[in-house]
Formats: C-alpha cells, sequence, structure tokens
C-alpha cells in the first residue's frame, strides 16, 4: 500500500512508499518537518504531500492548506505512516510527538522481528 493510499486520499496516478521519516536527532530542533533529505522533498512533492508545518492534529492541518495545495500532514497522519495504532498516545508539543514517531521502530518492523526472535527461541 502506497502512502496515498494509507492516508485515504484520491488516487493521482503516483503512489509510493513513504521516504524515511527525519527523527529529532537531525536537522534543527523544534522543527515540524518530517523531511531528511532532498531526495525525501522531491517524494513527497511527487505524491502530492506536504511533510513540513505538520500540524497537531488532523483539523488544524485541514485548516491551513500548503502553498502548493499539497495535502499537509498531522501527527497521527505521521503515526499512521510509521505503523502505530490510531488510538497510540505521544506526548508533549507537535516536534516532539515527531520526535517520538520519527526516533520509534516502527511497530509492524518490532513485531516482526519479535516474532522471529520467539520462534528461534521455542526450538
Amino acid at each position: 500500500m502506497g502512502l496515498r493510499e494509507a492516508l485515504g486520499l484520491p488516487d493521482t496516478g503516483i503512489d509510493d512508499l513513504s521516504p524515511t521519516i527525519r527523527s529529532s536527532l537531525t536537522g534543527p530542533r523544534h522543527t515540524t518537518s518530517i523531511l531528511n533529505s532532498v531526495a525525501a522533498q522531491r517524494k513527497f512533492e511527487s505524491l502530492e504531500i506536504w511533510p513540513n508545518g505538520v500540524a497537531a492534529d488532523r483539523a488544524s492541518a485541514r485548516a491551513f492548506v500548503a502553498k502548493n495545495g499539497h495535502f499537509r500532514l498531522s501527527v497521527p497522519d505521521v503515526a499512521l505512516i510509521q505503523g502505530f495504532p490510531e488510538d497510540w498516545p505521544f506526548v508533549g508539543a507537535t516536534y516532539m510527538a515527531l520526535g517520538q514517531i520519527g526516533n520509534a521502530v516502527p511497530p509492524p518492523l518490532a513485531y516482526a522481528v519479535a516474532s522471529s526472535v520467539l520462534d528461534a527461541l521455542s526450538k
């Protein structure tokens, strides 16, 4: 499933996996951008996703349309991209929540690794 489909966005004929989400350990502090490279910027541009100025919630994200008209992300959207369940709690300001998401091992990957370890130890 591509990023646009995962977010429930209309089909534009272009959909792909999300670029890596920037962690709080890189780039300027207190930022609400999830960009980590020029390549990621190009990918988000082709997907018509605005990765800067991520809003705290979906209502706030929809209230401020990006200059280029692309879809503006919210913290719950970024969490969904990283594989978190919709009800997963994040604490703190938007930039802090984005840091928690960006620094986390994606839950589906953590589950796959833990399952493999359990399988190996069960033999």
